[in-house]
């Protein structure tokens, strides 16, 4: 079970979330988006029974919020395999290294939905293409040190240290 669960700030100001009708609603998204069934595919599998238990629902209830957020488009959800994606998860929640990747193509693979896995291995491999491109770009104001070996020499700190 994971420690934590990473919700942006964003959320709140995400027209789709702002445009639920009810709290159940919004609970419920925020539930599915932290909840200690989520994974770090951002794909979990989740009876709704489960829910309903955690968040002393009645399956009605829960059913009519959860369509509620799918319709919204910020769940994905396949009522044959119980399984549901969380949309956008990968902005908030990128793979941090190669080994992590790894790890979210391996949880990836698993995800039983055909439906599900093509949506959650786009994502995916978007995300990796935008966390590879931010790493090959350069900042500019950032020079290599041994481009100019003397310049930390030249300052005024070090500078003062000499006689």
């Amino acid at each position: 079970m994971r420690e934590f669960a990473k919700v942006t700030p964003q959320t709140w100001r995400d027209k789709r979330f702002k445009g639920l009708s009810s709290s159940d609603a919004r609970l419920a998204y925020l539930y599915c988006v932290a909840s200690e069934h989520q994974n770090s595919s951002g794909v979990c599998r989740l009876p709704s029974l489960y829910a309903c238990a955690d968040l002393a629902w009645t399956n009605e209830r829960y059913m009519a919020a959860l369509a509620e957020v799918v319709a919204a488009g910020l769940i994905v959800h396949d009522p044959d395999t119980d399984e549901l994606y969380c949309v956008g998860w990968y902005g908030i929640n990128p793979a941090m290294n190669p080994s992590h990747g790894q790890f979210i193509e391996r949880r990836i693979s698993e995800i039983e939905s055909d439906f599900i896995r093509e949506a959650v291995e786009t994502e995916f491999l978007q995300s990796q293409e935008e966390r590879e491109a931010r790493r090959q770009r350069k900042p500019t104001n950032v020079h290599p040190l041994n481009a100019a070996p003397d310049r930390l020499l030249e300052t005024g700190y070090l500078k003062r240290g000499q006689s």
